[in-house]
């Protein structure tokens, strides 16, 4: 059997683990060794320390039936305020959001009224969406006899 260390062993005399006869070994050993005294008064002292702590902290602890008390009292509250702050939320939010709203969509009938205003003016033509999305009419052999050479002229031409 390996022997524990010495702060295990005393931690077990502490919390009452030990059998009497390893517990009057370890309490001979205590009253002989000042090493084995010192590492005693140590674990005596981090011992009180963790049960006032704890005390304290059970102190600030939830008290008993803290989770039935708070149902109980959340199934009372009316639900004409919990709809009266979302209400009031939403009114807010819509509030900021209304003037980005109106400006983008300006800006878009600003896009297509520009759009179908050139594509008019060029007498280009392009079916309604083509118009209103400035894109270029497109066939299918359009697409396959792409010719750069003419799309792109350069400077020194």
């Amino acid at each position: 059997m390996r022997s524990q260390p010495i702060s295990e062993q005393l931690l077990r005399l502490a919390n009452g683990e030990l059998p009497p006869e390893k517990a009057a070994a370890i309490q001979q050993k205590i009253n002989e060794s000042p090493e084995w005294k010192q590492a005693w008064d140590e674990t005596q002292a981090m011992q009180s320390l963790l049960q006032s702590s704890v005390q304290a902290a059970s102190e600030h602890a939830l008290q008993p039936f803290f989770t039935d008390r708070l149902m109980r009292r959340l199934n009372n509250v009316e639900p004409e305020q919990t709809y009266a702050r979302e209400d009031d939320l939403a009114r807010v939010l819509w509030a900021f959001f209304r003037p980005i709203a109106v400006a983008g969509l300006v800006v878009i009938l600003g896009l297509i009224l520009y759009n179908t205003n050139v594509a008019s003016e060029y007498n280009i033509d392009a079916s309604a969406t083509e118009a209103v999305l400035a894109l270029p009419p497109v066939s299918l052999e359009s697409a396959f006899e792409l010719d750069l050479a003419t799309t792109y002229t350069s400077v020194d031409s």
